[in-house]
């Protein structure tokens, strides 16, 4: 069985950026600007999005393709539980 590392994963650390951006822009932002800020293709930054959805730190708008921090991601109830949380994010 692997070791587990305390590093973020790649997708916790796309996550986590994805939150500050969100929170910092104050308003929804597009797939394709979310693509860009991150680095990433459109799809990983849905993927990401996603997952943020999953976890109650965004909301999407399937139509429109935008992204919304939450009052959940803007202010979190314990900031180092959310850090670790996207920090072991996986893909799946």
């Amino acid at each position: 069985m692997p070791e587990q590392s305390s590093a973020p994963t790649e997708i916790g650390r796309l996550a986590a950026r994805a939150v500050e951006i969100l929170v910092t822009h104050n308003e929804p932002v597009d797939r394709e600007d979310l693509a860009c800020a991150l680095g990433v293709s459109e799809q990983r930054a849905w993927a990401v999005a996603q997952k943020l959805h999953t976890l109650g730190y965004a909301t999407l708008d399937q139509d429109t393709e935008l992204v919304t921090a939450t009052e959940a991601a803007a202010n979190p109830a314990d900031p180092r539980a959310q850090d670790q949380q996207l920090a072991t994010l996986t893909e799946d």
